[in-house]
């Protein structure tokens, strides 16, 4: 098999350390053999196809750890988009995954799916017979009986059916767990009043302790969708990997940083989804609305907290395709390019559990890379832009 030569670039391998300036990467079919200097490949012989990459960068693709790849972003009414036919439903996943791919994104955790699509789209990709990021899957989600997500969850009540659910959901195929503790902003009556929906806790804390504890007997974690202190609160100190949202209220500001550094004690994951938030509205009016969603953002970065790059794809006004634009959200309120970069692949990577395979571009992992026009380091927008896809080894 003709391996592949890559040189000149700027290369980020995802580590955070500094990037190396005309690097070389070698690639044989599916995996990186070596990365360095441009000059540590003057030797190489045999049948290598060489592409110079000078005045480009090369990066880790992104994973993009809140996904809903069935949803399509711009129906706000996913009932009536439920109610088309499952082939319909089919359609536009393919064409999410794609758009997904193309646009920088090689793996992406789905956090909730319907009619079991995400468990077989997952195998697809897997057998080459769609185009796509890799992918892991929740499944259903957790919610209670008329909770958040419940048109497209599984409802439970009470501790034992939480523990129920856990065991259906890895049984059909799930590699880890979501719950819905808290309320959401996906009902377009419930954007009115953000205290409601913050204030508004649906599961017990027994209930989250019993849906954390199974899935981690059954070596699962779990991934808790969570507005409002309280909600935060209860799924942290009840065993929940990874908050999904993790919006803390303005007037628990004293306990959200003490509750910050327990989760950066605990190891908890935060996964922002800042572009949830921002949707169709521009810089200036996402901060006078949702102010504690910024703050929130800050203290946990703050209290270093690990945070893992998500958009939440799917939901209203949040494309498949944009993840790119989180990464300049976070770099908005905190955090710099190189920590955004990393959060969107190595920690993203570590919080999905696959940082063996893919994450870092380092010699035996997965050829999933980018090659940028331009210099995401120097400016954070180059990754809206132009780019050349790599999976598996192959360029798309």
């Amino acid at each position: 098999m003709k391996r592949k030569l890559f040189l000149n670039a700027i290369l980020i391998d995802g580590n955070g350390g500094k990037p190396i300036h005309n690097s070389g990467m070698l690639v044989e079919g599916h995996h990186i053999l070596s990365v360095g200097g441009a000059e540590d490949f003057s030797r190489c012989d045999g049948d290598i196809e060489i592409f110079d990459c000078c005045g480009k960068t090369i990066m880790p693709g992104m994973i993009n750890g809140h996904v809903h790849i069935f949803m399509e972003p711009y129906t706000w009414d996913r009932v009536a988009y439920l109610q088309n036919p499952i082939s319909s439903v089919c359609i536009e996943i393919i064409k999410n995954l794609e758009k997904t791919l193309h646009s920088g994104v090689t793996y992406i955790r789905d956090l909730g799916g319907v009619f079991d699509l995400d468990i077989q789209f997952r195998e697809y990709v897997n057998d080459g017979k769609v185009q796509g990021p890799g992918m892991i899957c929740a499944r259903h989600p957790l919610t209670i009986t008329g909770g958040h997500g419940a048109d497209f969850s599984l409802c439970c009540d009470g501790p034992q059916e939480f523990i129920k659910g856990v065991r259906e959901q890895i049984a059909g195929g799930a590699d880890l767990i979501k719950i819905m503790p808290t309320a959401g902003y996906s009902r377009p009556k419930m954007r009115v009043n953000h205290n409601i929906i913050e204030d508004t806790v649906y599961m017990s804390s027994s209930e989250i302790k019993a849906a954390a504890d199974e899935a981690h007997k059954m070596g699962k974690i779990i991934a808790a969708h969570c507005y409002g202190f309280a909600g935060i609160y209860n799924s942290v100190m009840n065993g929940a990997d990874t908050i999904e949202h993790g919006q803390f209220r303005a007037p628990y500001k004293d306990e959200a940083r003490t509750l910050a550094d327990e989760m950066a004690l605990r190891g908890t994951w935060l996964v922002p989804t800042l572009s949830a938030f921002f949707k169709e509205y521009n810089r200036y009016e996402v901060e006078e609305k949702y102010t504690s969603v910024i703050e929130s953002f800050r203290l946990c970065h703050k209290a270093g907290v690990k945070i893992a790059m998500g958009t939440d794809a799917g939901v209203p006004w949040v494309g498949h395709d944009k993840a790119a634009l989180e990464l300049e959200h976070m770099t908005l309120y905190g955090m710099s390019s190189m920590e955004a970069i990393c959060a969107s692949t190595k920690s993203a990577a570590e919080m999905l559990g696959i940082i063996k395979e893919y994450g870092t571009l380092e010699s035996g992992k997965f050829a999933d890379f980018l090659i940028l026009d331009g210099n995401p380091l120097e400016d954070i927008k180059v990754l809206q832009g132009k780019l050349r896809v790599c999976k598996h080894g192959t360029l798309i």
